[in-house]
């Protein structure tokens, strides 16, 4: 396993595939790898990869980045104005119940922070 303090990782590819690391390198650009897919091939971090192609001037194919999925498509029946509606008195019905607490005069979770701690004079 190649480390960041030695050059384990030349050594480890001169001796699985009798090259150099750029020429290596090299070949998994000519492929079209990404970083990720060198780093499973060779058994490294894909940090070391990076390291190795910055060091020899190596691009290899970028990663595809995971938060740029493809939005899914919503079936036309979630368009439905029922569907909505009845979201819409679901969160109002949630809505009324957290104000209700927030207005109680007993302490509790969701007014301990709102309430005055001073007890209140009662006639």
């Amino acid at each position: 396993m190649a480390n960041q303090y030695g050059n384990n990782l030349a050594i480890l590819i001169e001796q699985r595939f009798g090259k150099t690391v750029e020429e290596l390198l090299n070949d998994l650009a000519t492929q079209e790898m990404t970083y990720n897919d060198a780093a499973k091939f060779l058994s490294v971090a894909s940090g070391t990869i990076r390291k190795y192609c910055y060091r020899y001037n190596v691009r290899l194919k970028p990663c595809p980045n995971p938060r740029n999925k493809p939005e899914e498509t919503i079936p036309p029946m979630f368009y439905n104005k029922q569907i909505n509606k009845f979201k819409a008195n679901r969160d109002e019905l949630e809505l009324k119940a957290l104000y209700t607490e927030l207005r109680s005069d007993r302490l509790n979770r969701i007014n301990v922070l709102s309430i005055s701690w001073t007890g209140k004079k009662r006639a």
